[in-house]
């Protein structure tokens, strides 16, 4: 769809997050993260490709300092921008934090979004920035609250099973009890 819009062949603008510390950091609506082994279930795909970049002596909580100190105020919904700000920009920055500025990720990543719109002439270009810009705002709202539905019915799903495990703890406990009372009564 995006090279019938631009007329020029494009791969496509892929999600580009961050794997560092067992877990997957990425822009959409907000700055996000989860589990390494639960991403694919959050995009419904596979990763197309990964990249190994190196390792970091950025200690875990100083990272997600950065994130929200840093990163949060400059990468949120109402900062996205199709081509210009979005999860391949967060990418860029939160590499060159956790491995310093001289390490990149591969140039193709930004030059796909960075690089789009440049065969257009300028009017056309502006005016498809800004109907993908309002398009993408929707269609990330819808999805970011979508994900956040599935991880509130998650969370409360796992807040009634522990409560339930925790009855049947107590429950067993008292059973328990009652059962060494009556073993402890002295014979009639």
């Amino acid at each position: 769809m995006m090279s019938a819009l631009l007329r020029k062949e494009m791969p496509a603008i892929w999600h580009v997050g961050i794997g560092v510390f067992g877990k997957e950091y990425w822009f959409s609506t907000r700055i996000e993260s989860k589990d390494l082994g639960d991403t694919e279930t959050a995009f419904g795909m596979s990763p197309h490709a990964t990249y190994e970049l190196g390792q970091t002596a950025v200690e875990h909580k100083a990272f997600e300092v950065f994130l929200e100190e840093e990163l949060s105020s400059r990468f949120n919904i109402d900062t996205y921008k199709v081509f210009t700000h979005n999860c391949n920009h967060f990418s860029r920055d939160a590499l060159a934090f956790l491995l310093g500025e001289g390490v990149e990720m591969p140039g193709y990543i930004l030059e796909n979004s960075d690089r789009a719109l440049d065969a257009l002439p300028k009017g056309q270009a502006l005016l498809t920035k800004s109907i993908a810009n309002q398009v993408a705002r929707v269609v990330m709202l819808a999805w970011g609250t979508a994900n956040r539905s599935k991880e509130d019915i998650a969370r409360r799903e796992a807040r009634r099973k522990k409560a339930m495990a925790e009855r049947d703890s107590v429950g067993e406990t008292e059973e328990g009890r009652r059962g060494v009372e009556e073993g402890s009564q002295p014979a009639a």
